[in-house]
């Protein structure tokens, strides 16, 4: 009979183990009522364990297939684990039945951005944009400021970054980056803006024609303001999130 190694042997152990905890908890999860299930996938997200979270969240679907919290629930667990196509199937389909939420094709937006689709993701964009102007003043849509375009890992640092619906006043700020830690506090800001007394400064001294604007690339720590960059013509989102990468990654 052939030995194993203590090695090899702890492994093969650890292998059966963990086929065996998966099979209870299928099986637990068979046993449970939808109901039942959606709690504990809820319980397990909210402690962060997303990927052991997602066959609860789908043994409730079994049942509410079309659920708003499920649908949800769904899409933010497998794009925690960088599952995006299952993301984006299931924000389509929340998008779908709940279209009046206009943050389920922020939500699209946000996976066509993760899979790389751009083109996917801007006619999304567009479409929430035109979805926007057509709804009555106190539609939360028209009164919301900016919606968040894109989650992501940048440099290794959790990054929300947002986008300005109608940037106005006299600190107009068009996209930001919120730099988050592991716990999802906020640590800095790094936004893209076009401040009113800025503009005057360049207008009075002659170095900007009166018809242009003068954008700046502005880090907001707690107690601390630097500028990295000005430009003379507003980047695009794409430009804008390459600047922001490397900035982010040289600080490491």
């Amino acid at each position: 009979m052939r030995k194993f190694s203590g090695l090899r042997m702890g492994s093969l152990v650890l292998a059966f183990a963990s086929v065996l905890i998966l099979a209870q908890s299928a099986l637990a999860q068979t046993d449970m009522t939808p109901e039942a299930a959606f709690s504990r996938g809820a319980e397990l997200a909210s402690a962060g364990e997303h990927e052991a979270a997602i066959p609860f969240f789908e043994r409730a679907a079994t049942a509410y297939p079309h659920d708003q919290a499920v649908l949800w629930n769904l899409g933010i667990a497998n794009a925690a684990i960088g599952a995006h196509e299952e993301a984006l199937g299931y924000w389509s389909l929340y998008r779908q039945h709940y279209h009046v939420d206009w943050r389920g094709r922020a939500k699209v937006i946000q996976a066509h951005q993760a899979l790389g689709d751009l083109a996917a993701r801007d006619r999304e964009r567009e479409a929430l944009f035109s979805a926007r102007a057509e709804v009555l003043a106190d539609h939360d849509l028209r009164m919301a400021d900016r919606y968040c375009r894109e989650q992501a890992k940048i440099a290794g640092k959790t990054v929300f970054a947002f986008e300005y619906f109608e940037p106005k006043g006299s600190h107009p700020v068009f996209y930001s980056f919120s730099v988050v830690d592991d716990a999802g506090y906020e640590v800095f800001v790094i936004s893209l803006g076009s401040y009113q007394a800025t503009n005057e400064i360049q207008w009075e001294m002659g170095t900007l024609p009166r018809n242009k604007r003068i954008y700046h690339l502005d880090r907001y720590d707690r107690n601390m303001h630097s500028t990295y960059a000005f430009f003379e013509e507003k980047p695009g989102y794409d430009e804008l999130r390459r600047i922001v990468a490397q900035i982010l990654a040289d600080e490491d």
